[in-house]
């Protein structure tokens, strides 16, 4: 009874490890496959799992030094959560991996390491393709005429510098948006930024904006819905009409 039930729980482990969609490996300290699932062999390129547990684990790797600070750290912390190196493709490209390890150390047999791996080589490369847009956003926000804004829960996160010179003495970056609104105008303000909830732009409105001191600068007022940073916002843009009041 006891080797059937062992040999039970050894076929569901198996199948665990085998169907995982995630790769499943375990190697030694030193750099060999003890085992590993076809997950991760296609991950990496390779036909089946046979022919990626012939490889060595160091060659596996994009930078060699990349290896010893996986194995500094591993050895130190003795377990390693959501960590990102990269590894190379039997086809030579890059794979941007995200790790959960630990070193497994029993008393009876040579010290191994046990992990899983998923690949985030999609997810890193729509992480760049976001800051080049970011980049050529503010490239092209720093050349337009308009005033333009990104605020969230009344902060101003960015200001171009056509908004920035409207007045020069106050600093729109992390203040209240509404400050520097006319009282008079605060309602339809706070309504046409609070219609971005369900609506992707506001209508255009007149809006006396502050421009130093005691005046105002009469403004046409309209804001997108946006998403900065991951998280909802607005892009206010501020067109001059040229009149000013005190």
């Amino acid at each position: 009874e006891l080797a059937t039930a062992y040999l039970d729980l050894k076929q569901k482990y198996d199948q665990l490890v085998l169907k995982n969609v995630a790769g499943v490996f375990r190697t030694t300290v030193h750099g060999r496959f003890v085992e590993c699932n076809d997950s991760m062999a296609r991950m990496l390129g390779y036909p089946d799992r046979e022919a990626l547990m012939a490889v060595k684990v160091e060659e596996l790797y994009r930078d060699p030094d990349d290896r010893k600070r996986f194995l500094f750290d591993l050895l130190e912390q003795k377990q390693l959560v959501n960590y990102q190196t990269v590894l190379k493709h039997a086809q030579g490209h890059s794979v941007h991996v995200l790790e959960n390890v630990f070193i497994n150390e029993p008393a009876d047999r040579p010290a191994t390491i046990d992990g899983t791996l998923i690949d985030i080589t999609l997810m890193r490369h729509a992480e760049l393709e976001q800051r080049v847009l970011l980049n050529n956003y503010a490239q092209l926000m720093d050349r337009v005429r308009d005033g333009i804004l990104i605020v969230r829960d009344d902060q101003v996160l960015y200001a171009n510098p056509s908004a920035e010179a409207l007045a020069p003495d106050r600093l729109w970056k992390d203040a209240p948006f509404i400050e520097r609104v006319h009282p008079d105008d605060h309602e339809a303000v706070i309504e046409a930024l609070g219609s971005l909830s369900s609506l992707p732009t506001t209508g255009i409105l007149d809006a006396r904006i502050a421009a130093g001191g005691d005046t105002w600068r009469d403004m046409l007022f309209s804001a997108a819905a946006m998403s900065h940073e991951g998280r909802p916002a607005a892009q206010v843009t501020l067109q001059d009409v040229g009149l000013h009041r005190s």
